[in-house]
């Protein structure tokens, strides 16, 4: 069989093979294997070969995952970028305008960074991004907010420094502590009388609320001054009670000053039984001082607060406001002037410095323990100084003498016998009862009685 397609017929042989048929191109929707299988058909005429044409095509599928992608064009595409109008407009509602024209200008070059993007895509990531922007925005704003008050936190620290006072809670706690420790037996150093009460404020500071004082060099200064003032006021309070306990009218026992002394300085009011000894020693001391040393007596302490020096009667100026450093200055020429029967002493001459000088001559020689013989016979000789100088006055009971009263008049059988002190026998009052006209036998509780 010639290799050669016979031409029309014409009765004559082409001998010029044909030109190969074109390959058909696939549909764009299916996808052709790598081998193509091809048949070979009959010719037209007597047995000639007709040219080789494309089978029928086989269709497969690819694996999972692997399918490639369509060549198609969408109409998402980026041929067709988002306009700034767009841009915006998202601005707009997201109401960033002239005064955050850095975050739109950003907006702007966001878009054009994300031209390559689908123009669904590249618009959400531009609302995202706005979203972010305004949040960034309040960030801005609430950053300038916390930074003005900082300044103005800075600001009234500093006016709250300069004009630093005690409120009435932290001077009462200064005035008790001042007063118990003044009180305290065993003290003989009373001109450093403040140093040990702002040591034990430093101890307790946060039991005693002054946690936020002596961190601070300003406020540790104010709370120094007003704590020596306060002391002073105690010292004075205490030399008047003292003075006024053996001289003038208010002059009083020892038992009774004790007694007084006690609710008006201690702690809580009591005394334990263990100090009570030492207690009416120490005070016996202080009036056999006052009385011996009368030209010292009315030698105060310089007090330079706005208050009353006279706490002899037990008033507590605990609740007065504090003046401030300034208010002290502008003041300082208005004090209240004292009185007539008051002097101010030098330095180291006023009452308590004489009384701390006896109490250091006396631990020279004497040792400064109460139970040595020289204190004991001190101690001894002062207490019946005391009791035969203020000597109590007897108790005189109105009540005592004995009415004028008839005993023979009772009967005999109706008298009360008594059968030990406070006690009689109840039959006798109900005999008593009967002699002097009264019901005998039991008492009728429903007994109308006649007017």
């Amino acid at each position: 069989m010639s290799p050669f397609a016979s031409g029309p017929d014409t009765g004559t042989t082409n001998l010029v093979p044909p030109p190969p048929a074109p390959n058909p191109m696939p549909p764009a929707s299916t996808h052709l294997n790598d081998h193509h299988q091809t048949c070979v058909t009959g010719g037209q005429g007597d047995g000639g070969m007709s040219p080789i044409s494309p089978g029928p095509q086989a269709t497969h599928l690819p694996p999972p995952g692997l399918t490639r992608p369509s060549t198609t064009t969408s109409s998402n595409s980026s041929g067709s970028p988002l306009a700034p109008a767009f841009v915006d407009h998202i601005a707009n509602i997201f109401a960033i305008g002239d005064a955050d024209r850095d975050l739109r200008q950003l907006l702007h070059v966001f878009m054009q960074i994300g031209l390559g993007l689908l123009r669904a895509d590249l618009a959400t990531r531009i609302f995202m991004v706005a979203l972010l922007l305004c949040i960034l925005r309040e960030v801005r704003q609430f950053g300038a907010v916390l930074n003005n008050l900082q300044l103005f936190m800075e600001d009234l620290r500093h006016q709250w420094d300069s004009n630093f006072t005690c409120n009435s809670e932290q001077r009462a706690i200064i005035r008790i502590m001042a007063n118990d420790m003044m009180f305290n037996p065993n003290r003989v150093a009373f001109t450093e009388l403040h140093f040990d009460v702002i040591s034990e404020l430093e101890k307790n500071e946060d039991d005693f609320r002054f946690k936020n004082v002596f961190k601070n060099p300003a406020r540790h200064a104010v709370v120094r001054a007003l704590t020596k003032e306060i002391a002073s006021s105690v010292r004075n309070g205490f030399r008047e009670n003292v003075r006024d306990s053996v001289i003038g009218p208010k002059a009083m026992t020892l038992q009774d000053h004790v007694v007084h002394m006690t609710s008006r300085f201690k702690r809580g009011g009591i005394i334990p039984a263990s100090e009570l000894s030492l207690v009416t020693a120490r005070l016996a001391i202080l009036r056999r001082f006052a009385l011996e040393n009368p030209h010292v007596l009315n030698r105060a302490e310089p007090v330079a607060v706005d208050e009353p020096e006279d706490h002899s009667d037990g008033h507590d100026e605990s609740e007065d406001p504090v003046p401030s450093p300034a208010q002290t200055r502008s003041a300082s020429t208005s004090k209240r002037k004292r009185a007539s029967t008051v002097t101010a002493p030098k330095k180291g001459e006023h009452f308590w410095a004489q009384v701390q000088d006896f109490f250091s001559a006396r631990h020279a020689s004497w040792t400064r323990r109460w139970d040595s013989p020289q204190w004991q016979a001190y101690i001894k000789q002062t207490l019946e100084m005391d009791y035969q100088r203020f000597k109590p006055a007897p108790v005189i009971n109105a009540y005592m003498s004995d009415p004028n009263i008839d005993i023979e008049s009772v009967p005999a059988t109706a008298g009360a016998s008594a059968t030990g002190p406070g006690q009689f026998q109840v039959g006798s009052l109900a005999s008593l009862v009967a002699s002097m006209g009264g019901v005998p036998g039991p008492v009728d509780v429903n007994h109308q009685w006649s007017g």
